[in-house]
């Protein structure tokens, strides 16, 4: 199984732990985390990698602008690994990318996101 991963923020400060306003279909032990008022990480198991429907649905009650900073989908091996260095404060949130110069080189080090 892999594990998927988003970064959403916000654009105003909403409250999503023990609620059902935001759902990932497609997922067993989805996650939700608050970084910031306005900034969350949602985590998810895939449990059907074949579909094409691996969604993040919003309820409307939410009714602020929703913007995806970043997502990535990790083996189980390397989402312990990242959540444990969110988790210790390696990682500001459980995201990173290669660095990509526009030009189709990959660069060196993995930008972290701020």
């Amino acid at each position: 199984m892999r594990t998927l991963v988003s970064v959403l923020e916000f654009g105003r400060p909403v409250v999503l732990a023990g609620t059902t306003l935001l759902r990932m279909t497609c997922a067993d032990d989805v996650t939700i985390h608050r970084i910031s008022d306005t900034r969350y990480w949602i985590s998810g198991c895939l449990n059907d990698r074949g579909s094409l429907w691996h969604e993040l649905q919003f309820e409307t009650a939410i009714d602020t602008t929703v913007k995806l900073l970043g997502s990535a989908l990790y083996t189980p091996e390397d989402w312990m690994l990242v959540q444990e260095m969110a988790d210790t404060g390696v990682l500001r949130i459980p995201w990173f990318a290669v660095p990509n110069s526009g030009s189709g080189e990959i660069g060196p080090q993995p930008v972290l996101m701020p």
